[in-house]
C-alpha cells in the first residue's frame, strides 16, 4: 500500500513537471521568436528617442533658453534698479524663471533616460519580469516536491 502511495505521487509529480516543462518550453519558443523583432524594435525606440528628445529638445530648449534667460535677466536688473518702470520685455519674472528652471531639469530626465534605455539596450540593467518568472517557477515546484514529500 505505502509502495502504491509513493508511486503515485511520483507520477503525479511528473505529470506537474512535464506540463511546467511544456509550458515554460513554449514559452521560451514564444521568446526565441520574438526576440529578434523586440531587440530590432528597441535599437529602433533609441534611435528615435536619440533624434526626438536628446537632439530635438536639446535644440529646442538650448534656443529657448539662449533667448529667454538674457531677457529675464535684463527685467530682473531692470525690477531692482528702477522698480516703478514698466518697459519690461518679459511680464512675469516668476513664472519665466519657474518655466526656465522646470525646462532645464526636463531636459536633464531626458539624458538620464536616455542613458537607461542604451544600458536596457545594451543588456546590462532590465530582466526583471524572467528573474519574477523564474523564482516564480521555481517555488511552485518547491510547493509541489514539499507536498508530494509530506504525502509519502
Amino acid at each position: 500500500m505505502l509502495e502504491s502511495q509513493v508511486g503515485d505521487a511520483v507520477e503525479e509529480l511528473e505529470k506537474e513537471n512535464s506540463k511546467d516543462t511544456v509550458a515554460l518550453q513554449k514559452l521560451q519558443d514564444r521568446k526565441a521568436k520574438l526576440g529578434g523583432y523586440a531587440a530590432v524594435s528597441e535599437y529602433v525606440f533609441a534611435g528615435m528617442y536619440f533624434l526626438v528628445r536628446v537632439v530635438g529638445g536639446t535644440y529646442v530648449t538650448g534656443t529657448w533658453l539662449s533667448r529667454t534667460i538674457p531677457l529675464f535677466l535684463h527685467d530682473v536688473q531692470l525690477r531692482f534698479a528702477n522698480p516703478n518702470q514698466e518697459s519690461f520685455a518679459l511680464h512675469d519674472e516668476g513664472a519665466a524663471g519657474i518655466a526656465i528652471l522646470a525646462i532645464t531639469v526636463i531636459q536633464l530626465l531626458q539624458y538620464v533616460w536616455f542613458s537607461e534605455i542604451v544600458k536596457r539596450g545594451l543588456g546590462l540593467t532590465g530582466g526583471e519580469e524572467e528573474k519574477k518568472e523564474k523564482t516564480a517557477i521555481k517555488k511552485k515546484n518547491e510547493k509541489h516536491y514539499t507536498h508530494t514529500k509530506r504525502n509519502i
